[in-house]
């Protein structure tokens, strides 16, 4: 399925229009287990189990998320698009670029009184509407020193043009951001670590993508993708790398692990 890319995105510059490429299908690894002792729901029907680890501890005035779109068809290069961040401006909605359907966000003052929020996205990205905190969408979800863990049912990310039994594969892709700056601010500084090298520009388009028709644990430990100290700032198109100099507490936005866990 072709996502033609959103308005905004196609007004960035160079950097931010390099191709969105899906880079790689993940093969399960490992016995399928709940990550961070998420322990199964009521709801019925494919759950999927979501744990991202920073470096340091997570920061509630931080941005943290979990992005996931939707896909019929079964593997990379057949034209998908998938969830990408936002490094620098025009920012368009301050976080993420690309194409997704459905985000968790972790950051302080969620519509639902807690740091979790489980949002849908309109198709040019812009315009987010909060589906909630609780059951049937984040069951048991946490906050550890540098951990949290989600669990959402399969059925939460179904669109109307792609039913629950119509979904084969999740693109996936993990942010965490200081700020999510308005379209018009320029000067604060934005610094962002994602899935794989964020120093690299050319992986700045990259996720994962996750089968959905059978169970399995797909994470950070067996496939490595995401390295740990590529906090960056991107400036006229060039990264460097954000040290406690810039940002004291920098460890609190370095991802160093991720997993997501279908159980079919």
């Amino acid at each position: 399925m072709q996502v033609s890319l959103p308005r905004f995105l196609r007004r960035l510059p160079l950097l931010g229009r390099l191709p969105l490429l899906a880079s790689l299908l993940l093969l399960p690894a490992g016995c399928a287990k709940s990550p961070g002792g998420v322990t199964s729901n009521s709801s019925s029907g494919p759950q999927v189990f979501v744990t991202m680890t920073v470096a340091g501890n997570l920061n509630p005035n931080y941005y943290y998320y979990v992005l996931f779109n939707v896909n019929e068809a079964k593997g990379p290069g057949t034209g998908l698009s998938g969830p990408v961040p936002v490094v620098a401006a025009p920012y368009g909605n301050g976080f993420a670029a690309g194409a997704f359907t459905n985000y968790i966000e972790y950051h302080n003052g969620q519509p639902g009184g807690t740091n979790f929020g489980f949002w849908t996205i309109s198709s040019d990205l812009l315009t987010p509407s909060y589906l909630g905190s609780s059951s049937p969408y984040l069951v048991q979800a946490r906050a550890g020193s540098n951990t949290f863990t989600v669990q959402i049912p399969l059925a939460a990310l179904a669109t109307a043009n792609t039913p629950t039994a119509a979904i084969q594969n999740i693109e996936v892709n993990f942010i965490a951001t200081n700020i999510v700056p308005p379209p018009g601010d320029t000067l604060t500084p934005k610094y962002v670590d994602s899935l794989y090298p964020t120093t690299d520009p050319s992986s700045l388009n990259r996720f994962v993508i996750i089968p959905t028709t059978q169970s399995g644990i797909y994470q950070n430990s067996d496939q490595g993708l995401e390295p740990g100290g590529d906090v960056s700032q991107y400036v006229n198109g060039f990264p460097t790398t954000v040290t406690p100099s810039q940002l004291p507490d920098v460890g609190s936005l370095d991802i160093t692990d991720w997993s997501v866990r279908i159980s079919s």
